[in-house]
């Protein structure tokens, strides 16, 4: 099972540390079970875990919060800071550090990956969903039902019927 991404690429359930690509190995993951080693090739979909008697010393440890969001260079996302979900384009990642610029400024910035909370972009649906969620009012106001608050949708301006294609 997958249960997020690293780096860019989609990390197997358990892993606890990341080995890079280099000059002898393809980038891999690592877990360790019962005091063994185990190791998982990526695609991780192609691959299954497999015992490791191997010695590494350049490993990434993963954070284990289920809800991390590693940025990929290239992408834009999100950053948190002073309570804000900023906007942002990624231009490297290290190990420790993030480097990016804001969308819309040329303020390239580095931050300590650990430290900051990053997350996708949200589509305009997810956006209004978001915000019609916001807009429900406790049984106390009077919104016993769907219906109900269907109706402080289209008093707030949020719902109209869509034009159909004769």
């Amino acid at each position: 099972m997958i249960v997020k991404t690293y780096s860019g690429h989609n990390v197997p359930e358990g892993a606890t540390r990341f080995r890079g690509d280099s000059v002898t190995h393809h980038p891999f993951f690592l877990k360790y079970e019962d005091g063994r080693q185990y190791s998982h090739a990526i695609p991780v979909d192609k691959f299954d875990w497999k015992k490791d008697s191997n010695t590494w010393s350049d490993l990434i440890e993963l954070p284990q919060e289920p809800e991390t969001f590693v940025p990929v260079v290239g992408e834009e996302c999100e950053i948190k800071s002073n309570n804000n979900w900023n906007p942002i384009d990624i231009l490297a990642v290290t190990a420790q550090h993030v480097i990016f610029n804001e969308i819309g400024k040329e303020n390239e910035q580095i931050v300590y990956l650990l430290n900051r909370k990053f997350r996708p972009i949200k589509t305009e649906r997810e956006k209004v969903i978001e915000w019609a969620l916001k807009q429900d009012c406790p049984p106390c106001d009077g919104m016993l039902s769907r219906t109900d608050f269907c109706g402080e949708l289209f008093d707030l301006g949020a719902l109209k019927i869509p034009e159909t294609k004769s």
